[in-house]
This record gives C-alpha cells, sequence and structure tokens, in this order.
C-alpha cells in the first residue's frame, strides 16, 4: 500500500471507510413502515392510502399466552374432579394414575395481514392471515404424553410408576413466538 501523494490524498478514502454491512431493523407491521417511509419522502408502490383501516389496528407481533391449565384429577377413593391450575401449580397423584391436561389460550390467535405488491400494475393486496398455534408437551420423565384434541392443546398424561415430584411443561408456539408454562405433579405410592 503506497501512501497518498500529497493534493490526491483530500479526496480519497481507506477501504475501511468503503465497508458497510447491511443489518435487518424490526420496524413493525408493513403499515407502519409505508406510513413512515411516506412522511420521509421515501418512494413506495404502497401509498398509505390504498392500504384498509384493518392494518392499522394490528399490533406487530403478540405473542400467544397460557392462561392457566383445564385438568382431570383422579380424586381420592376413585373416580376425577376437575380443577383450573396456574403455571408453577403443584398436582397430587399416585403412580399409574392418569392426568387429563389442557391449555387454556389468554388470547385468541392473531390476525395479521400480508400485503404484495402486482408487479405490472403496481398495485397492492392485502391478504389477512391468522396465525396458526401448536402446543407440544414435555416431563422430567419418561411418562408418556398422548394427545387426546386439537394441535396438542389437550393431553393425557400417565404418572410413572416410581413415586417423586415430576415437572411437566409446554410450549405454546405460534409462527412467530412462543411461550411456555409448566406443573408440579407430586406423585404418590399406590
Amino acid at each position: 500500500m503506497h501512501a497518498p501523494r500529497r493534493g490526491a490524498g483530500a479526496g480519497a478514502s481507506s477501504l475501511r471507510d468503503c465497508l458497510f454491512f447491511v443489518r435487518t431493523l424490526r420496524v413493525g407491521p408493513t403499515w407502519r413502515t409505508v406510513v413512515a417511509g411516506a412522511a420521509m419522502g421515501a418512494t413506495s408502490p404502497v401509498q398509505p392510502e390504498d392500504l384498509p383501516w384493518q392494518i392499522t389496528q394490528i399490533e406487530p407481533d403478540v405473542a400467544p399466552k397460557i392462561a392457566h391449565f383445564a385438568a382431570w384429577v383422579p380424586a381420592p377413593g376413585g373416580g376425577e374432579y376437575f380443577l383450573e391450575a396456574q403455571s408453577g401449580a403443584t398436582l397430587s397423584m399416585r403412580t399409574g394414575d392418569a392426568l387429563s391436561l389442557s391449555l387454556v389460550e389468554a388470547a385468541t390467535p392473531q390476525t395479521y395481514y400480508s400485503v404484495s405488491i402486482d408487479e405490472t400494475t403496481l398495485m397492492p393486496s392485502v391478504s389477512p392471515i391468522v396465525e396458526v398455534r401448536g402446543a407440544a408437551w414435555f416431563s422430567t420423565t419418561f411418562a408418556p404424553f398422548e394427545p387426546t384434541a386439537g394441535p396438542g392443546f389437550e393431553v393425557e398424561w400417565r404418572a410413572p410408576e416410581e413415586p417423586g415430584t415430576h415437572h411437566v411443561y409446554v410450549v405454546l408456539a405460534d409462527n412467530r413466538s412462543a411461550t411456555t408454562a409448566w406443573l408440579r405433579v407430586e406423585v404418590a405410592a399406590r
């Protein structure tokens, strides 16, 4: 590398000055980006007035939330009873008992909008999309889960044959984010 000559160095820059990088910024839903761009003079084939008013009502990403668990728990002396339990609650069972669990969502799946541009007419089209949610269950023991309904929202879990404290976990996820909840299960010998 040669040192710049006097007079020529004033307009020259180093290789470091020429490097750049691209980073994705989460600015929010498309309608907010379009409106912000239009306010700053950016050219876009989508004008804010071309977007339906419903788009302005949508939050960027509302993560799914679990309100609580609903459970059918074996009752002492036979039968079973229904209860609602918050995440972190403790349930009591005996070895080999079956526990029917379902998660109760705090809110329905989010509706959001996809904006696309027709390349020939440059007209925007807007499509509503309802998030798809699913749940996966795990436990700290090898006791099996048996799905009973929905995309994993309801399961039956059989207590292991060894007494002790076990934990049951559920992950509720949509297309963009996830949340977890858990229960402590105290398993006593028969």
